[in-house]
């Protein structure tokens, strides 16, 4: 009896690593206003963790929420604060932060 050779197979562990594509900004929406973030923040530990502590311990942590928007929104951070300045008083109600922040992270991640 003829026995056929088969084609062996390559282990999976050998084929070339894929590239990972370059996903471009997240657009997320702040009262009618679209501002481009960088989406691999929620990709990032760090930025996570600063999330978390502002929301376990608010009031320890308010002043954190600062640095917070800066890494977030960087070069778009005026923009941001622009779309939820009061019009009438010229302020950047900080009572309307939290609620705009919480739809820009839950647009962002809308899974979690």
């Amino acid at each position: 009896m003829a026995t056929q050779q088969r084609a062996r197979k390559q282990p999976q562990d050998h084929k070339p690593p894929e590239e990972k594509k370059k996903e471009g900004p997240t657009i997320v929406t702040v009262k009618g206003v679209r501002i481009p973030v960088d989406g691999s923040m929620m990709d990032d530990l760090e930025f996570v963790e600063a999330v978390y502590d502002m929301s376990e311990d608010p009031e320890n942590n308010s002043l954190e929420i600062v640095q917070l928007l800066r890494r977030l929104f960087g070069d778009q951070y005026k923009t941001f604060k622009d779309a939820i300045r009061d019009e009438a008083t010229g302020r950047v109600p900080i009572s309307d932060v939290g609620d705009a922040l919480a739809d820009v992270l839950n647009q962002m991640n809308p899974n979690s």
